[in-house]
């Protein structure tokens, strides 16, 4: 948190990956966000280093439709395993402009943390994606 300038749980999350698809390690993450704040309020101050201008970031090229599928499946396939393990799954239903509708299975389906679930994978595509998007649950498909 400290060498990468991380001050929110989302950052962590993104960064770090921990909680992103249960959500149940935020409370510890929000800890530690804090007992690091802490030490910045009482370190002494130290002049910054100059840092040298580095050149302007090459703007992220738009993903064609078939690549925004490509990368949502990468994601969703790389968070799957995490779901299995506590007998769960996901489907992809439906990709329509923003919203993307995803079915839980198994245990995840009904579970108590679906939600947050939900939350942590919405993160992650935002993330691969360059683009906020929403991943909501089948059920609110024609809504």
């Amino acid at each position: 948190m400290r060498a990468n300038g991380l001050s929110t749980v989302e950052q962590v999350t993104n960064y770090t990956k921990a909680g992103g698809s249960c959500a149940t390690c935020h409370e510890a993450i929000e800890e530690i966000l804090g007992r690091v704040a802490a030490e910045r309020c009482t370190a002494p101050m130290v002049e910054p280093k100059p840092v040298a201008p580095q050149p302007a970031a090459a703007v992220k090229p738009k993903l064609t439709n078939f690549q925004r599928m490509r990368k949502i499946e990468e994601v969703v396939e790389s968070i799957r395993p995490m779901l299995q393990r506590d007998h769960g799954d996901i489907e992809i239903v439906e990709v329509d402009g923003r919203n993307i509708y995803v079915k839980l299975q198994g245990a995840c389906h009904g579970c108590m943390m679906e939600h947050a679930t939900l939350s942590g994978i919405q993160s992650q595509l935002a993330e691969a994606l360059g683009e906020m998007v929403r991943v909501l649950p089948v059920a609110a498909m024609g809504h």
